[in-house]
Parts: structure tokens; sequence; C-alpha cells
């Protein structure tokens, strides 16, 4: 058969287009971020290894299976795809062809060899798939499944122990997670310290409706369904602060649904445990720290309850969160509130599920318009109908409903409020616990910039602020 150069250059221009945009469409000019994403970014699956492959096995094995996966469509591409396209220039139908006059080629349909042929490449194919020792890992896909649900590798010779494993129970909110240590007797909310070089079970329960934990340099993604208990693990051998999200639609914040997974060594993990076990100090409070303690639980009348002409504040701070030990509570009912712990709040790096720096300003801004800051979050509607901003019966969409949709941005506090509360919730932090910087480390470096020397216990921080890089995710 003669081959036409023509349709021959064609095909080889449009497959290769698309072998390429496989690989590297964020190098397309001006619409590359809509086909590709931000590749190098804080929560990119497609970047596990991070900075000179420092980040943890899980992630690097899921990111191996992919790419064998990605390298066998693309030859798929062109061994069969390629093939189409050329017989679709090369074969059209040519023009002035009248099928009343001229003769119609040769019509063939079937040819047993060919057939019997693809099946046995499709067959080898996903053999290679699931059992090919590919990539840094050199863990094949379906070893992987195991690896990742059952924390089995021949490779690592990592398991699980069969008895009293370390475990950390994830119960997923709208929109929020919080974190229970059996073992250790604390609970936490959205930020999740766990020790390196240790195999962490995790048992995964929402409280709500359908969720998705995914913490995506560690490991995989796995659902939170109501009713069951799904399960699986990860593993760190580099400490460090990891991004980390709700990946299934869960209501009006489910963008806003983040959370950190803090690696760190087992000296300062335990630092950390026996730090959250104390109560939160309140009794040598003074100031401002003072004021916003009393406001915080209801002591102090509002200004919105006397605008409203009310003897008592309707709803306080503390008619939901919790300020103390987990051991002054049953696990479960403190592990199943929707509403998160405050008892070392001066401890996290972020607050509204991961979605703002834990700083002042942020801080008096999610306590004034929580609505506008999430939309749709459970402390805005409770405020909001305690005031009768809302009705009981306005629904958790509450962001786009007709009447709530003017008053989202309304201001419970006020300034001195919001001033007083922020002081008080800046001063819960155990003067034992250890800081921030040496417990979390730092947001881990993207590939994009210039390289920098690390240690093997600290990750260097970007450029960009944490903000910044969440408002890209």
């Amino acid at each position: 058969m003669k081959i036409n150069a023509k349709s021959l250059v064609y095909t080889v221009i449009i497959v290769g287009a698309f072998v390429f945009l496989c690989f590297r469409a964020d190098k397309v000019p001006v619409i590359g971020s809509y086909l590709g994403g931000d590749l190098f970014g804080e929560q990119s699956t497609l970047n596990p290894d991070g900075v000179d492959g420092l980040l943890g096995p899980i992630a690097q094995s899921h990111y191996d299976s992919f790419m064998l996966t990605l390298w066998i469509t693309a030859l798929l591409c062109i061994t069969v795809g390629g093939p189409f396209v050329y017989a679709l220039f090369a074969f059209k139908e040519k023009k002035g062809f009248d099928p009343k006059k001229d003769k119609l080629p040769k019509q063939t349909h079937g040819n047993t060899k060919v057939e019997v042929s693809l099946i046995f490449y499709s067959i080898i194919l996903l053999l290679l798939i699931a059992f090919l020792p590919f990539g840094k890992e050199q863990i094949p896909s379906i070893e992987g499944v195991a690896y990742f649900f059952e924390g089995k590798s021949n490779k690592h010779k990592i398991t699980l122990p069969e008895k009293d494993p370390f475990t950390i129970n994830v119960t997923g909110h709208q929109w929020w997670f919080s974190f229970h240590y059996p073992a250790q007797g604390i609970v936490t909310s959205n930020e999740m310290v766990f020790p390196i070089n240790t195999p962490i079970k995790i048992n995964l329960e929402t409280n709500d409706v359908i969720h998705s934990f995914w913490l995506a340099k560690i490991a995989g993604k796995v659902d939170l369904m109501p009713g069951q208990t799904n399960r699986m693990w990860l593993y760190a051998d580099t400490e460090g602060n990891y991004s980390g999200q709700c990946a299934e639609f869960c209501g009006d914040s489910h963008a806003y649904m983040l959370f950190r997974g803090i690696a760190t060594s087992q000296d300062k993990f335990d630092k950390w445990v026996k730090a959250q076990k104390k109560p939160a100090e309140v009794e040598s409070l003074e100031g401002k720290a003072k004021d916003g303690y009393d406001l915080f639980m209801g002591k102090t009348l509002y200004a919105e309850s006397k605008k409203h002409g009310m003897e008592t504040n309707p709803v306080t701070c503390a008619t939901c969160h919790i300020l103390g030990t987990t051991e002054d509570y049953q696990f479960e009912p403190y592990r199943k509130s929707p509403y998160p712990n405050l008892t070392h709040f001066a401890e996290r790096t972020t607050i509204a599920a991961g979605w703002r720096d834990s700083n002042h300003d942020e801080i008096k801004k999610w306590i004034q318009q929580p609505g506008k800051v999430k939309p749709g979050n459970r402390m805005w509607e409770k405020f909001a109908q305690a005031y009768g901003v809302i009705n009981s019966d306005t629904t958790q969409d509450i962001w786009n409903r007709d009447e709530t949709e003017s008053n989202a941005h309304y201001e419970f506090f006020t300034d001195e409020e919001a001033d007083a509360i922020t002081a008080f919730l800046l001063s819960l932090k155990n003067q034992d616990a250890p800081d921030s910087n040496e417990l979390y480390g730092k947001p881990i470096k993207s590939r994009k910039q210039e390289p920098t020397t690390l240690d093997s216990n600290k990750v260097k921080a970007s450029g960009k602020s944490t903000k910044d890089k969440l408002a890209q995710n």
C-alpha cells in the first residue's frame, strides 16, 4: 500500500500534540493552567516526590502507577489512534466521488488474525500495568492496593502491627475534619500531627454527608461514607507540613474544607501529646484576653444582644466550642461533635479548616463575618438564627437563598469585642507545647523555584505565602 505523505504528516501532528498534552499540558501558553493545572502545587498528585525525593512512599507508588498507565496510554494512542487518524485522511471520500457512478473500494469486515492480536496486545498491556515493578518505588500497581489499604509492601517491609497499631480516627464534618487519637486520649481539629517512620492506620467516618480524605503528597484519597468505617494507612519518612483537602463535593464550603498533615519526629510528637492533654490555661488571663474570655463564655452581654433588647446572650462561643482536655468528655460524643475544639487554638497554624492563616487580623475577620469568609458555615447560621437574621426553616444552602444572601456579611461582634475574643484565642497555648516551626516544619518548596539545600529534618518554605498557594488550589 502506498503511503500518503500528506496524511502521514497530519497524523504525526495530531497524535504528537495529543501525546504531548498528556504529559505537559501545563506548557501550553495562556490555557495551560486550565489543561494541566499547577503540576507543582502543594496538593498535586503529579509531584509526589517533592524536592529531592523527600516525600511519602505511598504517594510515590501512586504516582509511579499513574505514570506507567500514562506511558501505556501514549503507546495505545500511537499504535491504535495513529492508524485511525491516518485512515481518516488517507481514505476519506475524494472530491467529486459519485457513489452511483464510481466503484466503491473493496469492502472487508473483520480479520481474525488482527482481532486476536489486538486482544493479546491488550492483555499484555493490562498485565504490565498490574504487575510491572515500575518507577522509583518499584511497587507493582496490584501490590500498591494492599500497600495503601493494608500497609503491606514487599519492598519496604513496613506492615501495620496486628495488635494495637498507631491509629488516628478521622471524622468528616461540614466543613472541617476532627482527628481522634484513641491511644493518646486526645482530639484535635483540622491539623493532624503524626510521627515519621511510623505506619499510621486511619479510620475514616463522617458525621453528616460523604466526604473524601486526601493528603496528596503522603497518600491517596478515600471516601468517608455515612454509616460505615473506611480505612487506609499512611507513612511519612520526612518531617513537613503537608496540605490536604476534602475531595468529594459536600456542600457550600466544600472548596474551603482543607486540613494539614503534620509529620514530625517521635520526640516532638510525644512532647505535643503531653501538651495537648493539659487543659487550656485561662485562670491567669489579664486585660484584653480576660475580657475576651468573658465574651467567649457569654459572661458579658454582647452589643448585638443589647441592640435586640435581650438580657442574656441567646448563643455564645462556648455554646458549641469546648475548652478542656478530652479526658473531661466521653470520646465518641466529643469526636462526633460538629464543632471544633479550641483547647489549644493558638498552637495551630491555620483557621477556618485550613482556609486562612492563624493571625490576629484573619481571626478577627473570621469572628466578625464568618458568613463572608466561609459561606454556609454553621457558626454563622447559629448566630444568624439567634438574632433573627434568618429563620429556623432556612436550609443549609443559606448562601444561595434570597432571604439570606444580602445578610451573609452580617457582623455579630463589634470591633472591640472581636479584638478581645481574638486576644483570648491567641492565648490558648500550653507553655510546654513545641514551637510551631519546630514541630510543623514548613510548607514543601516547589521544584518550579530555585533549588535549596535541605537537611534531613527540615524543608525550606517556598517564596509564595501559604495563602497564595491555597488560593491556587
